[in-house]
């Protein structure tokens, strides 16, 4: 990273970027195969509330990082994080405690109050991270690029299923009509925020997310998981959350194994859920069919030699991860979220069940009683699946010209 611009990005269009922090996350990791794709074409500036996080040192070169250094920071910043510095566990823990009993927009006033506008005039702000509810102290983005951001455009981008996640509130509605654009990351987001805001169809579009393709080939190549050969293997990639579902990914294994079925699953991802999720295995006597890795850098490797991804998710906006596997054509089993028909099933490149354990459960089992069927999605994906961003850019032309 550098803290100054070239003079060949003096004369093009500037845009500033604003997202909470660049710690290991779906839309950190969205940025920041975003900033790949553009740094060479605009004049970047990203903006983080929080000046944290392992992605950081990954930015490109070319693109000017800045902030951190205001009270904006909090909305970046977790709990424990804040517990490094007195003075930012007080702050955090006494806007955490007002947000919890008055709502967020009064925690937001009292920031606001304490952070200068940013100097410098912007042909685009973006705000990349959305906000969550009425009484979490989390987002912060879109606060910013309004009330302390000169630009003549102004866009906000929905990486959540709105209807669903709980972002929806009257705090967060009002901010979204005060955007030029909204920018969601597939037509199922897009269609979720809509039945929430329906008036705020004409500036609402689909900009779906960039991959870089190229990197998740080679660090797949690097080192990768070589399985046993006389069982399926199934990987799950997620943060093990509750939202995630992973206990009916686990649930769904005790069946189809119940059932005589080989089958293993490898489950990739760190979180405050793995000791009972590794309880559950313990229970059900299927320790011996799950492995647990923890977060990962490098997520990939294990996917390479994978015979298919297992989403078993309540609720997802745009999983990077579909993409990631189709990349290296792994099919994928998923449940059905905001975006999953078209990710999935629209492009024939896995399946979809409804989202309940039972139904769950049959769709693992006729799949892995079927080991021809995931031969045959792995040759369409092979055949029918282009890895490049150029849709995504062409998207995201339209609300930042």
């Amino acid at each position: 990273m550098q803290s100054g611009l070239s003079s060949e990005n003096q004369n093009r269009k500037k845009i500033i970027i604003v997202n909470n922090n660049m710690k290991i996350g779906g839309v950190q990791k969205a940025l920041l195969d975003l900033l790949n794709e553009i740094s060479s074409q605009y004049d970047v500036t990203l903006y983080l509330l929080n000046r944290t996080g392992d992605y950081l040192g990954r930015v490109p070169e070319n693109v000017r990082v800045i902030g951190g250094d205001s009270p904006y920071r909090y909305w970046g910043m977790s709990q424990a994080e804040s517990k490094k510095n007195v003075w930012d566990h007080l702050c955090r823990s006494f806007l955490a405690l007002t947000a919890r009993l008055f709502g967020r927009k009064l925690a937001s006033r009292l920031i606001n109050l304490g952070t200068k506008p940013l100097s410098g005039q912007y042909d685009t702000a973006i705000s990349y991270m959305h906000d969550a509810g009425e009484r979490m102290l989390y987002g912060g983005c879109n606060d910013f690029v309004l009330s302390k951001v000169n630009a003549n455009n102004k866009v906000t981008f929905v990486h959540c299923d709105y209807e669903s996640s709980g972002s929806h509130c009257k705090t967060n509605d009002a901010l979204y009509t005060r955007f030029h654009y909204i920018a969601a990351c597939s037509d199922g987001c897009k269609d979720a925020f809509l039945r929430i805001l329906p008036q705020l169809e004409d500036k609402t579009k689909t900009v779906i997310n960039c991959h870089n393709f190229d990197e998740i080939v080679s660090l797949a190549n690097e080192d990768p998981i070589v399985y046993e050969k006389d069982c399926i293997n199934a990987v799950t990639i997620a943060r093990l959350s509750p939202e995630k579902g992973i206990e009916r990914a686990i649930y769904a294994l005790g069946y189809v194994l119940e059932r005589g079925v080989k089958v293993k699953l490898h489950i990739v991802g760190g979180g405050n859920q793995r000791e009972p999720l590794q309880k559950l295995c313990e229970e059900l006597k299927i320790s011996d069919h799950v492995t647990f890795y923890g977060e990962q850098t490098n997520p990939y490797r294990y996917l390479r030699h994978a015979d298919l991804l297992f989403i078993s998710s309540y609720h997802e906006a745009a999983p990077l991860v579909i993409d990631e596997a189709l990349c290296l054509k792994v099919p994928i089993l998923s449940t059905e979220t905001t975006s999953s028909k078209d990710m999935i099933v629209k492009r024939n490149c896995g399946w979809v069940c409804k989202n309940e354990q039972e139904d769950i459960n049959r769709m693992l089992y006729e799949i892995l009683t079927q080991k021809d069927e995931i031969a045959k999605k792995r040759e369409s994906i092979s055949k029918h699946i282009t890895c490049d961003n150029r849709m995504a850019l062409d998207m995201l032309r339209q609300v930042i010209g």
